[in-house]
């Protein structure tokens, strides 16, 4: 029943908007509050993935700089590919 048992003890019709507007503010304020930790997660994610993906990008540099190391390029016809090192 939830909200619908706040209205039954009420009289006046007045009373009846009043309670009807600070539920609605309510709801609103904790729909707003689930968008905002939603966008926080969303946006902690995307920074745990660049940071994952500039570590990956700083090992590959430092091997490719590596004395002696050689790499091949091996590209599929799909559009991926890999890098072979020797």
């Amino acid at each position: 029943m939830g909200h619908a048992s706040a209205f039954t003890s009420l009289e006046d019709d007045a009373e009846v908007v009043r309670v009807a507007q600070m539920i609605a503010t309510a709801n609103g304020a904790c729909a707003k509050r689930r968008a905002v930790r939603t966008g926080q997660s969303r946006r902690h994610a995307i920074a745990t993935a660049r940071a994952t993906e500039r570590a990956q990008l700083a090992l590959i540099n430092e091997v490719m700089r590596t004395q002696g190391f050689a790499s091949n390029c091996i590209n599929a016809p799909n559009g991926t590919g890999k890098i072979v090192g020797e």
